[in-house]
């Protein structure tokens, strides 16, 4: 009897050592799958390079107001003509715009994430 158990004991780690090796086997091919781009089945998505573009100009738009905030605060400094209330002002201006812009900066930048570039969630 007590080869019939041994037996048994045998046959049942044998199955479950393969039973653990299909699990791993399928596990390690599995993990190899990749996400496939639209071009697989041959039609580049339209909205690719969108969220790319959008920042682009973003960024144009934010470096266009942010020189001419330049040009209008030096021209406000010139007008000044050394008084100190007026360029305390002035700085104060000139600061709040500038940070007006780095807000409108990062709104824009805001919406460009949700123009469903069709990533996937990539």
């Amino acid at each position: 009897m007590r080869s019939a158990d041994r037996a048994r004991k045998v046959r049942s780690r044998w199955s479950s050592l393969a039973f653990l090796a299909l699990v791993v086997l399928t596990a390690a091919t599995l993990s190899q799958c990749k996400m496939v781009d639209e071009r697989l089945t041959g039609v580049a998505s339209p909205f690719a390079n969108q969220p790319q573009k959008c920042i682009q100009e973003c960024n144009k738009d934010s470096d266009k107001a942010l020189r001419e905030e330049d040009k209008v605060h030096s021209t406000q400094v010139q007008l000044c003509r050394g008084d100190a209330t007026c360029l305390a002002l002035e700085q104060i201006r000139h600061e709040n715009r500038i940070a007006e812009i780095a807000n409108q900066l990062q709104a824009c930048l805001n919406s460009c994430h949700h123009q469903g570039a069709g990533e996937g969630g990539r």
